[in-house]
């Protein structure tokens, strides 16, 4: 939910590019019923993040393909590099300048006002989808090739991973909670990726349990290296999702496969990652105990995610931290670091 000040952001956004539309189209020109849908983009290339939110919107709203303005908010112009992306992702949208604000500048805060009406058959739809999803690849110099099994492999430096594409993926995830699955599927055990827009947490956790499926967004994709294994940064990538500062059963599920992934990998090189393996198996991991990430960082070539363990309070939606540690994706293997206990006092303790 929009806080205040979002709200207000964007109502006075939305004013801005109803009235540059005006002065373009004239009084009459505009359509009867329009989507408006914007982005506010972070991370090592915010313009790229920004657009494949607002893309990522469109997909949900059904309005892939649909006709009419994109522009930036915070003011800017586009990078010439994201040209031939942005014109995939929104083939029938022409670029508008808006009216400066005053207000500072923010790199990648973007918008969209399309027809509110205009729907494309499904099979042009899933076309732009795919061609969305390759171009994104190949902005970011991911080596993609025709897949043995599926449509596509997205190749690593140590293999390779079946790629699908769809918009129509019904996500079917069961009404009971996924929390309640075993957390014995590993993340980086994924037989293939299936970029979809629309997945919720408890959706992606629920695949990987059952399917071995890892669905992912386009502005996962965005994020991908190709010198990192394929997997291990689409899994950094959409710890972004997972950050809050409330925890959920499917979060705590998603982050506890994560870090078993890492610590599964080898026997236990400390009594912290020890202790850390006990609370992955404690039978109170998503009811009283979860997990949650507090924020990741994302580099050239690894990104770091900020991980606490924390325990319910005495009041309702307190949450006391117990841990924190680290997990570093690097271009080789995944490892933990940066292992802490929290005092009630806040300070941390290390173990020696």
């Amino acid at each position: 939910m929009l806080g205040s000040g979002a709200v207000a952001t964007a109502v006075r956004n939305l004013a801005a590019a109803l009235l540059a539309q005006e002065e373009e189209l004239g009084p009459h020109g505009r359509p009867e019923t329009q989507l408006y849908v914007q982005g506010a983009g972070a991370g090592p290339s915010p313009a790229l993040d920004g657009w494949c939110q607002a893309y990522g919107k469109l997909a949900r709203l059904g309005a892939v393909g649909a006709p009419g303005h994109r522009f930036y908010t915070g003011g800017g112009n586009d990078d010439p590099a994201l040209g031939e992306v942005i014109d995939t992702m929104f083939p029938h949208v022409r670029r508008m300048e808006l009216a400066p604000t005053g207000r500072p500048r923010r790199t990648g805060a973007c918008g969209l006002l399309v027809g509110g009406l205009h729907r494309l058959h499904d099979n042009a739809v899933q076309q732009i989808h795919t061609q969305v999803v390759l171009a994104v690849l190949e902005h970011r110099a991911c080596r993609v090739k025709e897949g043995a099994l599926g449509p596509y492999e997205i190749v690593g430096p140590q293999g390779a991973i079946d790629l699908w594409t769809r918009v129509d993926d019904p996500i079917d995830t069961p009404s009971r909670q996924v929390g309640d699955q075993p957390l014995f599927a590993r993340p980086f055990d994924a037989r293939r990726i299936t970029a979809v827009e629309g997945a919720e947490p408890r959706d992606v956790v629920y695949r990987l349990i059952s399917h071995r499926e890892l669905l992912v967004s386009v502005r996962d994709l965005a994020l991908m290296h190709p010198a990192a294994e394929p997997l291990q940064r689409l899994i950094a990538a959409q710890m972004r999702r997972m950050t809050g500062a409330f925890p959920s059963a499917a979060k705590t599920s998603y982050l506890a496969m994560a870090t078993h992934s890492v610590l599964g990998a080898r026997p236990p090189s400390a009594n912290a990652e020890s202790e850390l393996q006990q609370i992955l198996h404690n039978p109170d991991l998503g009811r009283q105990l979860h997990l949650v990430c507090t924020g990741v960082g994302f580099q050239d070539e690894h990104a770091v995610a900020n991980l606490r363990v924390v325990t319910r309070g005495p009041r309702p939606q307190q949450f006391q931290p117990l841990i924190e540690y680290k997990l570093v994706f690097t271009s080789s293997a995944p490892h933990l670091t940066a292992f802490a206990y929290i005092r009630e006092d806040g300070n941390r303790a290390y173990p020696a």
